[in-house]
């Protein structure tokens, strides 16, 4: 077509937007699910490569409100991408499934369309992984997951591919970077909601980095 992208811009002229949402797990399952009625996002996390941060919380907005304010910031925010550990497989999902669930459309590309998704398959090394593949019209998505095992694909260092051992790995952890285990995130959501907030901020500060 002749149009390119990219053109003439260094790394740091790219706005480049972190993502991470915590989400509510019945009591007596293990993980939350989008579809079960009682799950739901109770945080979003949102940073750039600017300075800026912002948390949607749960606690004073109501789900669906919180799935129209998230549409909003991201359309008045126009970042060129847009980055998450794990977010084909977790984030863009669930988020899809709740904004479907609550009559909310997720119109976040640069034309107003919502993300298309479609099968994927990557190698990397000896290793295959299928997933959900999503686009968004005038945007890059970016998996900070996937990118590490295509590092880890020619260096062979890498002893996991979470986010908080990265962090560590690369050196960038801070000191008072708060740590909860994914299946105590209900119980800090009801009882310590504001650590809740911290660890979710120090995820996409940790993207933002990684």
């Amino acid at each position: 077509s002749g149009l390119t992208l990219f053109k003439q811009m260094e790394f740091h002229d790219l706005h480049r937007l972190q993502l991470d949402i915590e989400a509510y797990t019945t009591p007596g399952f293990r993980f939350s699910n989008a579809l079960r009625s009682d799950d739901r996002i109770i945080i979003i996390a949102l940073s750039d490569n600017r300075g800026w941060k912002h948390v949607l919380d749960g606690h004073k907005l109501e789900e669906r409100a919180m799935l129209i304010e998230l549409v909003e910031t991201i359309n008045q925010h126009d970042p060129d991408v847009i980055e998450g550990h794990n977010i084909f497989n977790f984030d863009i999902p669930y988020i899809m499934k709740r904004c479907e669930r609550l009559g909310v459309e997720f119109a976040v590309g640069r034309d107003g369309s919502t993300p298309r998704a479609a099968d994927a398959r990557t190698v990397f090394a000896e290793r295959s992984i299928d997933y959900l593949r999503y686009e968004i019209a005038g945007r890059h998505i970016i998996d900070t997951w996937l990118l590490a095992q295509s590092y880890d694909s020619s260096k062979r260092t890498l002893e996991s591919y979470g986010l908080k051992y990265l962090a560590r790995y690369f050196g960038f952890a801070k000191q008072d970077r708060i740590y909860i285990q994914p299946e105590r995130i209900s119980w800090y959501w009801d009882n310590e909601p504001d650590l809740l907030i911290r660890y979710a901020l120090d995820d996409v500060e940790e993207t933002l980095k990684l």
